[in-house]
């Protein structure tokens, strides 16, 4: 798989994108109106994520309905996603991956598929619901906002300090 061979990562995350994208319902209605701008939203989420926890992670989706689909694999960001090609299902690449790269990665799987969740296991290959990892991706989310805006509410403090600090000494400069 061509776009993890650079990957510095020892984890991976492999996510069927339809089943988690249809677990979140803001995404789910979105994707009604325009499935591609539903994709970009998580896959938006899904690369501040990696960042944040500092994995691998490849979303694929499901192209097997498309006719003469080729697939496609690609990295955006840091984010990797696969479209199958026609007659393949997003379970059965992500199968195929999880048997290929469990001996390099951490690998989790992301589902909510009840067949592949059994396989998984048997494969010994931790698995993820797709409600339980929005609902983690969610919260990280929203711990990352609330770090970040405390972390500006710091800074700036120091910043208001560093200003009161220069200004005494420019004023006991001036005076000698």
């Amino acid at each position: 798989m061509n776009i993890l061979r650079h990957s510095e990562y020892k984890d991976l995350i492999l996510i069927d994108g339809y089943n988690l994208l249809f677990a979140d319902k803001e995404l789910f209605e979105l994707s009604k109106d325009n499935l591609e701008e539903a994709r970009t939203k998580l896959e938006n989420l899904l690369a501040g994520y990696a960042l944040y926890v500092k994995k691998q992670i490849v979303v694929v989706y499901d192209g097997h309905f498309v006719k003469n689909n080729r697939g496609e694999e690609m990295m955006k960001d840091n984010l990797g996603i696969i479209f199958t090609r026609e007659n393949e299902t997003a379970d059965t690449r992500i199968e195929s991956l999880s048997y290929t790269l469990t001996e390099r990665f951490n690998l989790t799987v992301v589902t909510s598929d009840f067949s592949e969740q059994t396989l998984m296991l048997m494969n010994e290959v931790e698995r993820v619901g797709s409600r339980e990892f929005m609902a983690k991706l969610k919260d990280s989310y929203a711990l990352e906002k609330k770090m970040h805006k405390r972390d500006k509410k710091a800074n700036d403090t120091i910043t208001s300090d560093w200003k009161e600090t220069l200004k005494k000494i420019r004023k006991e400069l001036d005076q000698d």
